[in-house]
């Protein structure tokens, strides 16, 4: 039942991405960001109160380093999801297993231990991958957005890997999710502030803006049910079939139809991201 819950959440998250594209050119990506913040805060403190659980961490280092990355992560995706390809934007963003993986290899080698090399197997083809979304001379193609995008990915990798700590040092996972909430209102918030010129009335109570809000929170609590009742492996998986409803929702949508490179990119980054995934959970035997 948990991979329902998982294919259900990447609905409702690449459905809150639709909404971020279909929002006026002239709301800027932080203005964006600050909202979908003030959404997730909001339901983060329902459920702090309605589960009573403590605001005061014993890792104030690693709930840092989650939310600087995590911030960094998800602000960029909204400004690259803005620029390219909903399918692309989608894809660069699941490219963080890679980057996961490349720590990972370059830790064995820094302490000298057999390398996992089916796992940079990996890594070299899904980085193939990417040079073919990345090529520079297609016309409508972006390098510096999908450059971003690479970076949100790295960024995600961070991240994961500081919910990962966090989860193993016992921090409960409505804390962390309060503090990073916190962490992206005021950071969205401070650039509003410093860059905006005054967010409308009619933008802040539009339809996209609307549906983002209820899109993101139905997508961070069916995602929190399936990584709760699902399989590490299993749940890992299926959050790629994120790419795939970014692909139809771009067709429907916006009218996106990826040339034959870049969708063999897609397939690419996203066949070596899940191999990847697979590889270090069984490696590690956290499946």
């Amino acid at each position: 039942m948990g991979s329902f819950w998982i294919v259900l959440s990447t609905f409702f998250i690449s459905s809150a991405y639709v909404s971020i594209k279909a929002m006026p050119v002239s709301m800027a990506f932080y203005e964006i960001f600050l909202l979908r913040s003030i959404v997730v805060l909001t339901v983060a403190i329902c459920l702090v109160a309605a589960t009573k659980t403590t605001l005061k961490t014993h890792e104030p280092a690693l709930q840092l380093s989650r939310a600087l990355c995590g911030v960094g992560a998800l602000s960029i995706n909204i400004l690259v999801a803005r620029h390219i390809l909903l399918s692309t934007a989608q894809t660069l963003q699941y490219t963080g297993p890679l980057f996961l993986g490349l720590w990972v290899f370059g830790w064995y080698l820094f302490k000298g231990k057999k390398i996992p090399w089916m796992l940079f197997v990996f890594l070299i083809i899904g980085f193939a991958g990417v040079l073919l979304v990345l090529r520079p001379d297609v016309a409508d193609q972006n390098a510096l957005y999908v450059g971003l995008g690479l970076l949100s990915g790295a960024l995600s990798s961070g991240s994961s890997i500081s919910l990962r700590l966090l989860g193993l040092k016992g921090e409960p996972p409505i804390r962390t999710l309060f503090w990073f909430a916190l962490a992206c209102t005021l950071s969205g918030g401070a650039a509003t502030l410093m860059f905006s010129t005054g967010l409308r009335a009619e933008h802040v109570f539009s339809v996209p803006v609307l549906l983002m809000g209820v899109f993101t929170a139905l997508g961070q609590w069916t995602q929190n049910i399936g990584w709760k009742k699902g399989k590490t492996l299993l749940c890992a998986s299926l959050q790629f079939s994120a790419v795939i409803f970014a692909v139809i929702f771009g067709y429907l949508f916006f009218d996106e139809v990826p040339d034959t490179f870049t969708f063999l990119g897609i397939l690419i980054i996203v066949t070596a991201s899940l191999g990847a995934t697979i590889f270090r959970l069984k490696y590690y035997k956290e499946g």
